[in-house]
């Protein structure tokens, strides 16, 4: 990651970089020279969304409070509530169909209320049988689509493995999908892109939701060399309350921002440059 920090340049790529260094107990305020964080928070929209989309804000949320810099976040959460279809779910942009991925997103950082309720019915209606969910709103089963639904009924306190269609539930569904290696196919008829689909499904797999707490890291050197050897860990809040942003300087957003690219969203689900993972807005 930091033989390629130049490329970090996406709403997304921000993202999804500060998830993965805190996941690793690196501080993303000062990698490779930059503030992933303040970076971040600059593309906020004055709406409060990241570049009108919910999947990209609902990320951007995710990985301000990994990092510690929760503060600010209430328009945005606001934004997204008012994002949601009728049906209860969230779309590649408002308005457009709801899909089970972009509403597993956007669970992972909605909290209690009427909004969640809502996310988790509309997942409860769109499980297909053998327990997979579809990738956008009417394409194929397949388990990274699974993956992103499952972390969102994960995230709101609700156990996967009690929603069921066909005698299966998500988890059942993944777990089926895994081969001898350990890798995960993308379904069972196809096995395209397995390292970007195992990645995207190991953390349902594992149970969780993000964002993950720094994985503990064994000292290189015997303890009672290193001094110890202990990891390095986050302790972000979890509340959005208070008003401005942290003490690091994060400043208030301003203006539209100036995210980079435009096309499909970039964070969870597939790319457009496969066809058979999603389709563009």
């Amino acid at each position: 990651l930091t033989r390629e920090a130049e490329e970090i340049g996406s709403n997304g790529d921000l993202a999804r970089t500060t998830l993965a260094l805190v996941g690793a107990g690196v501080e993303p305020r000062k990698f490779a020279g930059r503030n992933l964080l303040r970076e971040l928070r600059a593309r906020m929209r004055r709406d409060g969304s990241w570049r009108g989309w919910p999947n990209e804000t609902a990320f951007a949320i995710m990985a301000l409070r990994a990092g510690g810099a929760p503060a600010g976040l209430k328009q945005s959460l606001a934004w997204l509530r008012e994002a949601q279809n009728p049906d209860g779910g969230w779309g590649i942009v408002p308005g457009a169909p709801s899909d089970p991925e972009s509403t597993g997103s956007v669970l992972q950082v909605l909290g209690e209320g009427r909004a969640q309720n809502q996310a988790v019915r509309y997942l409860r209606r769109h499980q297909r049988r053998g327990g997979g969910f579809t990738v956008g709103a009417s394409g194929a089963v397949n388990t990274q689509a699974t993956a992103w639904a499952v972390q969102g009924l994960i995230a709101a306190g609700v156990a996967p493995g009690s929603v069921r269609e066909g005698g299966a539930s998500g988890l059942d569904y993944i777990d089926a999908s895994q081969a001898e290696d350990g890798h995960f196919r993308y379904s069972p008829s196809s096995d395209q892109t397995p390292v970007w689909v195992t990645g995207q499904v190991l953390v349902a797999a594992a149970r969780e939701a993000y964002p993950l707490d720094a994985a503990p890291r064994r000292p290189s050197q015997p303890a009672d060399r290193q001094g110890g050897g202990s990891s390095r860990s986050f302790d972000p809040p979890s509340s959005d309350e208070g008003e401005g942003f942290d003490e690091d300087g994060e400043g208030s957003p301003v203006g539209e921002g100036s995210p980079v690219g435009e096309g499909s969203p970039d964070v969870a689900g597939s790319a457009p440059t496969v066809p058979e993972h999603a389709a563009a807005p």
